[in-house]
């Protein structure tokens, strides 16, 4: 009977925590069996493996208190981790696993075992945007993919059991410190914790437990405590000294493709409304609404969030902004989309601004083996 390999560390350095999840990716595509590993590091700032790092991090705030910093061999977004974070490989061989789908698919149902064990201690999370887990819109996981060239994927995630926001705020200087121009009340409402949701101190292995439990009911395979392999200690000894405690790796420039703002800001019969679109390639990344316009936090979070990793064609932005006003209709308190559409068009076109003959322009979501 196929069974589920079950690895747990604590207190992990992040050079070592990542060459062990990358040794694992390479060698399991022989192996006939998926392995969980349930984990912490020791605090350090981790981005995402096509991400710029001085657009991600506040380098110099980590320098001066001395946390590290390192680079996943998955894609998503940059994240801070420590005792009260959860890390997850999810380490799939290709044989073994056979079905297909988008990247976003993918992560969708590799995070399955994590939502079912989050419902254990009454928590609905849902998978949504690019690579989150929410909880009534509240971020509580970050999700990331890595399909090595033999297929074995490697599915990570960081699950939020705790959290403290304000550190966030001054290690990372995205996703969220963007949203502190909206007032610090809204970057905490846009994110939740274990133990917030659960309104007690829910222990480590507690949660621990219910993840092994929730892929054990996915999978329908009994998990089975283990340890690595010597092939596994030798590669991930070889990739610490040469990928994730080399400087090359971590400061590389990993897209040519960088970060845009673009700003609008208009009047309206119903208030002012002010735009910012962060755009990388032909995809938006990020839009942010706001102004003295009167509309529900559910109606602006929703349309925000629709926009996250979005297509920058005109036509696109005009449709989604199309579904989500309409099926927000009584919320929006009269907004014109026609203002809206034209307001995101507008940041979103200022962006170009400041692109350059030296600056590609190719789609952010790439081809080939990395996703995130």
């Amino acid at each position: 009977m196929t069974e589920i390999r079950y690895i747990t560390d604590t207190n992990v350095e992040p050079a070592h925590g990542l060459s062990v999840d990358d040794a694992m990716t390479r060698v399991n595509s022989a192996l006939d069996a998926p392995t969980l590993r349930l984990y912490t590091y020791r605090p350090c700032a981790l981005i995402g493996r096509f991400q710029r790092l001085d657009d991600e991090v506040n380098v110099d705030y980590c320098s001066q208190i001395g946390l590290p910093i390192n680079r996943r061999p998955t894609g998503g977004g940059s994240i801070i981790m420590g005792p009260d974070q959860l890390g997850v490989a999810f380490i799939v061989p290709a044989k073994w696993h056979r079905d297909k789908g988008s990247a976003a698919e993918l992560m969708r149902r590799t995070a399955e075992g994590i939502v079912i064990g989050l419902r254990s201690f009454g928590i609905e999370a849902i998978y949504s945007g690019k690579n989150d887990l929410t909880v009534a819109g509240r971020k509580l996981a970050g999700l990331g993919l890595y399909i090595a060239e033999t297929g074995t994927r490697l599915f990570h995630a960081s699950i939020l059991v705790d959290l403290d926001v304000d550190y966030m705020l001054r290690v990372l200087k995205t996703p969220f410190s963007k949203l502190a121009d909206k007032g610090f009340r809204n970057v905490t409402d846009s994110i939740s914790t274990v133990r917030r949701e659960c309104d007690t101190d829910v222990s480590m292995d507690a949660v621990k437990d219910a993840i092994i439990e929730g892929y054990r009911q996915h999978l329908g395979l009994k998990v089975v405590n283990g340890d690595l392999s010597e092939e596994e200690k030798c590669i991930a000894q070889e990739l610490k000294a040469s990928k994730y405690a080399n400087d090359d790796w971590i400061y590389q420039s990993a897209s040519a493709v960088r970060d845009r703002v673009g700003y609008c800001q208009s009047s309206t019969d119903r208030g002012s409304l002010h735009v910012r679109a962060i755009v990388a390639g032909r995809t938006i990344k990020s839009i942010y609404i706001n102004g003295d316009f009167i509309a529900t936090h559910n109606a602006v979070q929703d349309l925000e969030t629709r926009l996250r990793w979005h297509e920058s064609g005109a036509n696109a932005i005009e449709s989604t902004i199309r579904d989500s006003m309409s099926g927000h209709a009584g919320a929006w308190n009269g907004m014109p989309m026609s203002s809206m559409t034209q307001a995101v068009l507008s940041a979103v076109e200022n962006s170009w601004q400041l692109a350059t003959d030296s600056t590609p322009h190719p789609c952010f979501a790439r081809d080939g083996q990395q996703h995130g």
